[in-house]
């Protein structure tokens, strides 16, 4: 038996040495594998990089295109809302004009009615005087005239009171 023991323990060493073997044979394969992948993953780390790099520069140059194209579209509006701009304030400007020469014109009637006024109220105000001139100077006159039609009236009726004590000496002696 211990024979049997000896070559039982052989042949697990020998399986073991055979596995030990091919297990270092399959770590070397592996290792060789990672040693293959990590080349891979550099590989593939450098064409990524440029990729990246070109897809970068390709995104850089389409965005410049971008903010060119919009640069321009925007001076181009810029420019039409400033040419709109400035014929709203030339048909302003204008219309202004316009108004000012019109509200000249009305200043200038009024000025000149105003002046036809002033003109007629200086000679409404000169016979306004002469009137009273004339009424101040006609007031003596009138008194004057009221103190002789005053004196006429007492004279006449004593020339009727005379008249009437003629008559009744006229018709006292007619009956007698």
């Amino acid at each position: 038996m211990p024979n049997e023991l000896n070559a039982k323990l052989e042949r697990i060493l020998q399986e073991l040495a055979d596995t030990r073997q091919g297990l270092s044979g399959e770590i070397a394969d592996t290792r060789q594998g990672l040693v293959g992948l990590a080349r891979e993953i550099a590989d593939t780390r450098t064409t990524l990089g440029a990729e990246i790099a070109d897809t970068r520069q390709g995104l850089a140059a389409a965005l410049a295109r971008e903010i060119a194209a919009t640069r321009q579209n925007l001076a181009h509006e810029i420019v039409n809302s400033r040419h709109a701009l400035e014929a709203r304030i030339d048909d302003v400007e204008e219309k202004l004009d316009s108004f000012r020469e019109e509200t000249v014109a009305n200043f200038d009637e009024v000025y000149r009615r105003l002046e036809r006024l002033e003109s007629e109220y200086h000679a409404i105000s000169a016979a306004l005087l002469r009137v009273e001139e004339n009424l101040s100077e006609g007031r003596a006159e009138r008194e004057e005239l009221q103190k002789e039609v005053d004196s006429l009236k007492t004279r006449l009726s004593v020339l009727e009171k005379k008249l009437a004590e003629l008559e009744n000496e006229l018709r006292d002696d007619h009956d007698a």
